[in-house]
């Protein structure tokens, strides 16, 4: 929940999360089908909130979770809600941006989301006191890095590192391409990297991908504690399901 691209790829939308936590927070479960509300849902659950910071429901409506706002807060000693929680609050509407008009936010720690909902591309933050809608064309490629982890000039630098990705390549990244860029990109920088390991405190535990087609979806999530890889499919009412 502390890195995000988002690169469209032909026909396909290709959402990536690195998921930076505590050494000591419980390990995330590995994604499935949950029934909530009379819908699907596919996402890993943090077992410590109960929640998800990376949620795809069946008709290929994606949110990704970043812990911040627009800038950096001092954290207070405890919220109403986890923002995980909120993830899912946000598919309970038929409309994710209804949703996101209508909730309560009161007493919720900043966060930022990307949704990919009726075929448009937004950045939802809140930012303690007031909630922004912004939406990016879906035709570019974008990356997010939380405020709670990365200053502007780092934030800034990592944009710099995934724009020399694209740009070196003669051809559209491939879904594994992506992979690569949040698993492989300056590995010598335990501290701002895209996999981080700040004094064996603070980690990065999860990968997750999605990749939305007109077949369906395909949710990829590497537990890099583990090294395990859990691999879900869901296309025309049916669903699969492979861990390695």
């Amino acid at each position: 929940m502390c890195t995000v691209t988002y690169c469209k790829i032909k026909d396909r939308i290709v959402l990536t999360s690195n998921r930076d936590e505590h050494i000591d927070r419980p390990l995330a479960i590995a994604p499935k089908v949950h029934h909530k509300d009379e819908q699907m849902l596919y996402y890993p659950q943090d077992p410590q909130g109960g929640g998800t910071w990376f949620c795809v429901n069946a008709s290929n409506e994606v949110i990704v979770l970043l812990n911040g706002g627009s800038e950096r807060h001092a954290p207070l000693p405890s919220y109403r809600k986890s923002r995980g929680l909120i993830v899912l609050d946000l598919f309970q509407n038929n409309s994710i941006l209804d949703a996101w008009h209508q909730m309560d936010l009161k007493q919720i720690e900043p966060f930022t989301i990307v949704a990919f909902a009726a075929d448009e591309l937004h950045q939802l933050q809140w930012n303690g006191d007031n909630r922004l809608n912004e939406q990016l064309n879906i035709e570019k490629h974008h990356i997010w890095s939380s405020t709670t982890l990365y200053d502007e000039d780092v934030r800034e630098m990592r944009k710099s590192w995934f724009e020399d990705f694209i740009q070196k390549r003669d051809y559209l990244p491939s879904p594994e391409d992506l992979i690569a860029f949040h698993t492989e990109t300056k590995t010598d920088d335990s501290i701002n990297g895209l996999i981080i390991n700040r004094d064996n405190q603070l980690v990065t535990k999860n990968v997750t991908q999605s990749v939305l087609s007109d077949n369906g979806m395909q949710m990829t999530h590497h537990d890099l504690m583990q090294k395990t890889t859990a691999t879900l499919w869901h296309t025309e009412g049916q669903n699969y399901f492979f861990i390695k």
